[in-house]
This record gives C-alpha cells, structure tokens and sequence, in this order.
C-alpha cells in the first residue's frame, strides 16, 4: 500500500531488493494516485526481472502465488475466489455476516425455548 510518504520508496528500492531476493510477485496498491498511473499495479519474476501483471479485460490481474485475482473496487484492493467468481469479504463484510449469523442463531434458540415452553406446559 503506496502512500505519500513510502511511495516513492516502495514503488523503487523496494521493488528492486524484492526482485533481487527472488520473491516471485510484487504488488503496489496506490488507493491516493501518490505514484502509480493505475491504482493497482502487479509484477511477476520471470527470467530473474520484474515483468508487468497485466489486467484482464475486467481490469482484474491475476496473482499465481495467491491463486487469486486482485481489482479495486470502489476504491478498495479486493480478492477474487477464480473458482467461484466471487470477491472474498474483507473485514467488515465478514463481521457483518458473523453478526447477521449470530442474530439468526440467537432467534432460532428463543423460537425453541418458546416451542420448549409451551411442549412443558401440556
């Protein structure tokens, strides 16, 4: 994650010492448009160098270590499942969905006290 202050420094020296130590991809998420002309940039070691990710026509760039594709949307770096087609939820989303489950869980043990009750009252 690019920001005014690291961009430069990431986007450069960092990118050189990653690809010099042989880590097979590099990404640069730029949500602010500090450095990079796309918001999202990706890079792949290939013949020990640093050779450009590109989009596909969804604007989505695919990472072969994650197995994953990475967009922006909505101003926001989101995970693509390939095998499902779906984006992966981030923090919020899977707290939303763990109270939203909770909630349900928490009614369906009320209904069957309720039941309980009423079973103990014949």
């Amino acid at each position: 994650m690019l920001s005014g202050s690291t961009a430069d420094k990431d986007a450069c020296s960092k990118r050189d010492t990653y690809e010099c130590l042989g880590v097979r991809e590099y990404w640069l998420f730029d949500p602010a448009g500090h450095k990079l002309s796309a918001s999202l940039e990706g890079y792949r070691l290939r013949a020990k160098r640093y050779r450009p990710i590109d989009p596909d026509a969804a604007g989505r760039r695919r990472s072969k270590v994650l197995k994953l594709d990475l967009h922006v949307r909505d101003g926001e770096l989101r995970f693509r499942d390939r095998a499902t087609g779906e984006d992966l939820r981030n923090f919020a989303e899977a707290e939303d969905r763990g109270n939203a489950e909770k909630n349900r869980a928490d009614a369906a043990e009320r209904e069957l006290a309720r039941l309980r009750s009423r079973l103990g009252d014949s």
